[in-house]
């Protein structure tokens, strides 16, 4: 494994981490240039990390994929493949973990897991696409979509390696005793919808709904309940992912 923890930015050290480590190993990269990876200077962010950022509710979400784009772009570039095991948001920084294979044929399709999110800041319709058409308007309200991208836009987890960080964690005592909470957030992404590249807020639901805002797992039983996939996400303790429109989830919740 290589780890990659510079002051600041780590894209400029992508391209040699990726050079450093053995096939089929393992990298670590953080970043803690939060401000520019979050949508606070968008256009330091296109230039470092080739993607346009969004300063939004799950900006956090949006900044690790962004992360993990340019490391997979420079990785095809080398014939190498990566796919992402592990992420976690806390405080100043993001940390992505990823594993590292040669595969010229996989590096080839790198496109198929990067594409771009589509934001409307008017109604807070949200999705993801592959591709775009500029200054396409939102189906619900007509208003101009922001845009984030190029992003990674699938999955952020390998559920069996979180598994086995949890067990591991479980027979620890000692360790246990010092990080009780990591399991819980080991929990979370376990069950967590991370092919949904975006989260809402129960918070944000109830400032549209102008109420107080519903617990969480009471949101996420009604979504199930109609239909819908829903989870917890484990880079906001008061988000949830699901596959519904932003417009089912203010019908159900009114």
């Amino acid at each position: 494994m290589v780890d990659l923890d510079p002051f600041g930015s780590p894209s400029a050290y992508i391209d040699c981490l990726l050079r450093s480590v053995t096939k089929g190993g393992m990298i670590s990269i953080t970043a803690t240039d939060t401000a520019v990876l979050c949508g606070v200077h968008p256009q330091v962010c296109m230039r470092k990390y080739y993607g346009k950022p969004l300063n939004n509710h799950y900006a956090r979400e949006t900044a690790l994929r962004l992360i993990i784009s340019l490391t997979a772009l420079i990785a095809a570039r080398l014939d190498l493949v990566v796919h992402p095991i592990f992420v976690h948001a806390n405080l100043h920084y993001l940390r992505a973990y990823l594993t590292v294979s040669v595969s010229r044929s996989e590096a080839n399709s790198v496109f198929k897991d990067i594409g771009y999110l589509r934001d409307c800041m008017k109604c807070g319709n949200r999705n993801a696409i592959a591709e775009y058409n500029k200054g396409e308007p939102c189906e619900l309200c007509r208003s101009t979509y922001r845009i984030a991208g190029y992003l990674w836009i699938t999955r952020l987890f390998d559920k069996d390696f979180v598994k086995k960080m949890s067990y591991l964690l479980d027979t620890d005592d000692v360790v246990v005793a010092q990080m009780g909470g990591l399991n819980k957030i080991l929990f979370t992404c376990i069950d967590e919808l991370d092919d949904i590249p975006f989260y809402f807020l129960s918070d944000e639901i109830a400032s549209r709904l102008r109420t107080n805002p519903n617990p969480l797992q009471k949101i996420i039983e009604k979504l199930h309940s109609i239909g819908y996939r829903a989870s917890r996400t484990s880079l906001d303790p008061n988000g949830f992912k699901t596959d519904a429109r932003i417009d089912k989830i203010l019908d159900l919740l009114k």
